[in-house]
């Protein structure tokens, strides 16, 4: 079987947990796996959780054909619970209502997976209630659970875990996948910016090259005349729908001229714009753009934060004490 859709940086991991963890289907582990960056975890659960559940294994390998691969293909097998962690109000009434589920509904296989996507998200409570279904789970249970930061997972669930770390693949790789998919035939030094952009996430990357590049170029090519005008101007260039895009952007690039100050131009991430770094460089105070950069910080956490508040005041803010330092 060749596993044409799952991404090539996952192999290694696949062929490693299923021929220690499952090489006899009999026995049921509970895994963890902890990534720093989007790597396309999903599409690993899904090859894990289709050749646990295929009835015509040969070689390792899933049939593609069977009732149970048929069933995940079309996201409706019965016996395989994906449950997406996106914010702390995955509680402990959400989890009652899944564990009815896992009592009352029959199934059609040996036994069921649950998949909790991104773990960092339960709360102490959820991960209790969790415990107790992984001691004492109604019939056999696969539990998987994937998190950004394996700390915050109680040792009670880690101890009944196999851990795995899904590292982030070497640069050139990642620079040679989005090559192949890059649908706007970039130069490789723009895709190489694109990757620094999008912390060396692939996928990320490629979305980023989609739908933001040309944004970011717009960013780019006016960021100097901008800052370097007037409050007025300042504050019209990011106060749009964009303006968090257009903040992170400009925080990454007084990074770049930092690393360029002190010669770590191998780290730089805006590589497509050096000449736009070295003058920024020229003409900005180290020390002033360390200031703009916790300004940038104390506005991030202020705008994520305030409900109910004009975000307009909070980006004149910004954009006042963003002119005054570069001008200084």
């Amino acid at each position: 079987m060749v596993y044409n859709n799952m991404y090539p940086w996952l192999y290694s991991l696949y062929r490693k947990i299923i021929s220690f963890n499952f090489r006899i289907k009999n026995l049921y582990f509970n895994l963890i796996i902890n990534f720093s960056v989007e790597l396309g975890v999903d599409n690993l659960i899904f090859y894990i959780s289709k050749w646990l559940f295929c009835e015509n294994l040969k070689d390792n390998c899933f049939c593609d054909v069977c009732m149970n691969c048929n069933l995940l293909n079309d996201n409706n097998h019965p016996d395989f619970y994906f449950i997406r962690c996106k914010n702390k109000n995955i509680c402990i009434n959400k989890l009652e209502y899944f564990k009815k589920k896992f009592f009352c509904n029959s199934y059609i296989s040996k036994f069921k997976i649950v998949y909790f996507s991104n773990t960092n998200f339960l709360t102490s409570t959820s991960f209790n209630s969790l415990l107790k279904l992984i001691e004492e789970p109604p019939y056999k249970i696969i539990f998987i659970f994937t998190c950004l930061d394996s700390i915050n997972i109680p040792p009670t669930i880690y101890s009944r875990c196999f851990y795995y770390k899904l590292y982030v693949p070497k640069e050139k790789n990642i620079i040679s996948w989005v090559k192949k998919h890059n649908i706007l035939s970039l130069k490789d030094i723009s895709i190489i910016t694109a990757v620094r952009l999008c912390n060396y996430s692939p996928i990320i990357s490629l979305d980023f090259i989609k739908h933001s590049w040309e944004r970011r170029l717009y960013f780019i090519n006016n960021i100097y005349d901008v800052i370097f005008d007037s409050f007025e101007k300042i504050n019209i260039f990011f106060c749009d729908n964009d303006f968090l895009e257009k903040i992170n952007w400009l925080c990454i690039l007084l990074m770049d001229i930092i690393r360029y100050n002190i010669n770590n131009v191998d780290d730089i991430c805006n590589v497509d714009k050096l000449n736009l770094i070295h003058s920024l460089n020229k003409k900005i105070f180290l020390d002033n753009i360390f200031l703009i950069i916790n300004k940038i910080f104390f506005f991030r956490k202020n705008i994520l934060s305030v409900y109910n508040f004009n975000k307009n005041i909070l980006i004149s803010n910004l954009s006042f004490y963003i002119y005054k330092y570069i001008n200084i």
